[in-house]
């Protein structure tokens, strides 16, 4: 039996703002705080997955491009084991080798299943900046302690892919 393919990765458009909006304020509540700063997510670029093309939304990335290369601010799978993560976090990275850029991201070091999914798919720890979590609690002080599992949340994890042909 053929395996589906996985979703449809397109443009995230206009109309679909206040839906984007919708599934980070569920997830993290808005603003979103990265290194580069505290970010109004539904103003940035992004990507979306469907279904199909004009099916049901999956999941959705946002993203800035800066001189450091392209930023992955937001990565929301709303369809866990169907492939939106990974094709979503594909797209992006097609986009930043084909630009000439960097792809990188953060993650808490509290967010164990993220570190695992970005690190399966090719990417690398490359800095932890330490008691970022100081940081972002000064603008969202409502911010709680860890996802669960036991682990506080206090530091960021930077990752990145390594440069095309790095071992």
């Amino acid at each position: 039996m053929a395996r589906p393919s996985g979703p449809a990765v397109r443009d995230l458009t206009d109309g679909d703002r206040g839906w984007l909006a919708e599934v980070v304020t569920a997830a993290w509540g808005l603003p979103v705080v990265s290194l580069s700063g505290a970010h109004d997510v539904p103003r940035l670029p992004g990507l979306v997955a469907d279904q199909e093309p004009g099916g049901t939304r999956l999941g959705v990335l946002t993203y800035r491009v800066q001189a450091g290369g392209l930023e992955v601010v937001t990565l929301n799978s709303l369809a866990e084991g169907r492939g939106t993560g990974t094709a979503l976090l594909a797209e992006a990275q097609r986009r930043a080798r084909r630009a000439g850029q960097r792809l990188w991201l953060t993650t808490g070091n509290d967010n164990i299943r993220a570190i695992g999914f970005y690190q399966r798919r090719g990417m690398d720890i490359v800095a932890v900046h330490r008691d970022f979590a100081d940081e972002v609690r000064k603008i969202k002080p409502w911010l709680p302690a860890g996802s669960g599992g036991g682990i506080a949340f206090r530091h960021a994890i930077e990752l990145e892919y390594p440069e095309p042909g790095a071992q």
